[in-house]
């Protein structure tokens, strides 16, 4: 500064004050970099990355080889896990994806439920005698699941009078289904920005139209199943509002039925196309 003023001409001296004061005066600080916002995909895949985690967990100490106590202590985890993201779920892929891990949710419990009576079933020394190869269905209470996951069945006792799985067989299939669903829920939350199947093929139909005929889906089985009809069936209506078919209308107990279809712990007698009659499935027993 002192040097500034020792010149002679004004003009010299407000220019080098100028100088000066550009030289001791603090640099601007560089503008930080800005991330750039993740996308609609990044952002969902973060929302439910814990509970695919928390699926694949279970499915990963399923395949171990494990003991049924320490399946068991995975489903909770997982339980939790898909509350979390249904609360933070926020496009229609996202609650699809929801939807999806929910079933997987439902096969692991049920899994851990045929393994459960399978363990009962077998702690008697007479049931393990009589049926060797496979835990009759019927006698064992787990018709329903082997219908809901259409695990193979085979000849349970000696002369064929009775039909089931073996537990490996059952665990394998209803595992398998959860890791389908798991996959399921994955391959919805990819396809984010895309237009969907069912937008394309329904291009006026709403999305509450098209999540509804999803949750009406029938499962069809491949082979009719071959049920007999419990005491206690007596026809009637349906209770639930969201069937419009009613179930036989007059007693049918101790009569064979073919089972052509299943859905939410019904099953349905009558051949796809006909009119449609429903049994609830806790109502059939004795598969052959």
């Amino acid at each position: 500064m002192q040097a500034c003023q020792s010149l002679k001409r004004q003009a010299d001296r407000d220019k080098c004050l100028e100088s000066a004061i550009k030289a001791v005066s603090p640099k601007p600080a560089a503008e930080a970099p800005v991330a750039p916002l993740p996308t609609a995909k990044e952002a969902a895949q973060a929302r439910i990355a814990k509970a695919l985690e928390a699926s694949r967990a279970v499915q990963s100490v399923a395949n171990s080889g494990t003991s049924f106590l320490q399946y068991q202590s995975y489903i909770p985890p997982f339980a939790i896990a898909l509350d979390q993201f249904k609360a933070v779920a926020q496009l229609p892929e996202e609650k699809d994806a929801a939807m999806l891990l929910a079933d997987a949710l439902d096969a692991y419990t049920d899994a851990a439920t045929y393994w459960q009576l399978d363990n009962r079933f077998y702690s008697y020394e007479n049931n393990r005698i009589g049926f060797p190869d496979a835990q009759p269905a019927a006698l064992a209470g787990t018709v329903d699941i082997v219908l809901r996951y259409k695990v193979p069945l085979q000849r349970a006792d000696m002369f064929g009078f009775q039909k089931g799985a073996p537990l490996s067989t059952a665990l394998s299939t209803i595992w398998e289904y959860a890791q389908d669903k798991t996959n399921a829920a994955q391959d919805a939350i990819n396809k984010i920005g895309k237009p969907t199947e069912a937008a394309r093929a329904q291009p006026d139909a709403t999305p509450q139209q098209i999540a509804a005929a999803k949750r009406l889906a029938t499962s069809e089985n491949d082979n009719p199943w071959q049920m007999i009809v419990t005491s206690g069936f007596v026809g009637g209506t349906y209770s639930a509002p969201s069937y419009s078919a009613p179930r036989l209308s007059n007693s049918v107990a101790g009569v064979k039925v073919s089972a052509y279809g299943y859905r939410d712990g019904w099953a349905r007698v009558s051949p796809k196309g006909q009119t449609e009659q429903w049994i609830p499935i806790n109502q059939l027993s004795n598969v052959e």
